[in-house]
């Protein structure tokens, strides 16, 4: 009897330790289950994402690096932006100073200090004057006017860039006003002491005179060979007018062109006009200009405004 109860005790309490492990048992199963449902896998984008107790893994630097991406793209822009601005601001501060330099133009009187004849064919030689207009105005001259004032011939040399190099000498007649253009420098020298003015300001003298109603127009035929010369004939010419003189279509040979009968033989003080060339003085009087042929039977024509 005794060992009936000492079985059946056995019995109960076998029972009870298997139905605690089994209690034990699927509680481990309900956390495993519960933990396994709580690991959650994302292959969305080729990206892997573990969520485990509330608590984020980065598998994958994927996100991070187009972060980053976006983050010195975003820098860039702010960088060319504040370039644009600077550019803005330099622009703006550039065409200040273009403002401020073309508010003061080239103008000035000068008279030749000392009187040469002969073209030194050196755009170095000290019997040049200089204009440096680049060096004043820290930029070229886009038109320039030299106007001859005195009674000779005015030679000039001109460079357009660094005075590293000019041009050959070009001769600009009394009274005359001669258009330049692009001038960084210019150098002249005259066979007499006279004045000249070189400026920006348009002075030439035509531009303000009114229209006329007539007009003188001569020839004169078989002008005298040099070393012989002609003085063209006593015409008045009004003031702003010019002396028109063409050497006829029909010449042979060149016509010499000069202020005085000397410098028709002169080949550093004439001008040099071929068949059908023309050129314009503006002189009180047309008796005033002296003209010769290279060779016999040359013409020239004359016309004056009236």
């Amino acid at each position: 009897m005794e060992d009936n109860n000492i079985k059946h005790h056995y019995k109960i309490v076998s029972q009870e330790r298997k139905a605690v492990n089994n209690t034990t048992a699927n509680k481990l199963t309900q956390e495993k289950t519960m933990t396994n449902k709580m690991e959650l896998k994302d292959t969305r984008n080729g990206e892997i994402v573990t969520q485990q107790e509330s608590h984020m893994v980065i598998e994958d630097t994927t996100y991070i690096d187009k972060l980053l991406e976006i983050l010195i793209s975003y820098q860039n822009q702010q960088l060319e932006l504040l370039q644009s601005i600077k550019n803005m601001e330099d622009e703006k501060i550039k065409k200040e100073i273009d403002i401020q330099k073309f508010r003061d133009y080239y103008d000035t009187s000068e008279a030749i200090e000392t009187a040469t004849a002969d073209d030194p064919d050196d755009f170095s030689s000290p019997i040049y004057q200089r204009a440096p207009i680049h060096q004043i105005l820290e930029r070229n001259a886009d038109i320039l006017y030299v106007s001859n004032d005195g009674t000779s011939s005015l030679f000039t040399v001109v460079s357009h860039y660094g005075a590293a190099s000019f041009s050959k000498e070009e001769e600009i007649f009394p009274g005359e006003v001669k258009k330049f253009y692009n001038i960084y420098e210019m150098r002249f020298r005259s066979p007499a002491l006279i004045e000249y003015r070189v400026t920006e300001y348009n002075i030439a003298k035509s531009t303000s005179s009114p229209n006329r109603d007539e007009f003188t127009a001569q020839s004169s035929r078989n002008i005298n060979a040099a070393p012989l010369f002609t003085q063209l004939p006593d015409i008045t010419i009004p003031e702003g007018f010019a002396l028109v003189i063409r050497a006829e279509v029909h010449n042979t040979n060149d016509v010499y062109v000069a202020n005085s009968g000397a410098n028709t033989n002169d080949a550093n003080n004439r001008n040099i006009l071929d068949n059908g060339d023309n050129i314009r003085l503006f002189v009180t009087n047309a008796n005033l200009i002296f003209v010769a042929g290279s060779a016999a039977n040359q013409s020239v024509d004359i016309l004056v405004e009236q």
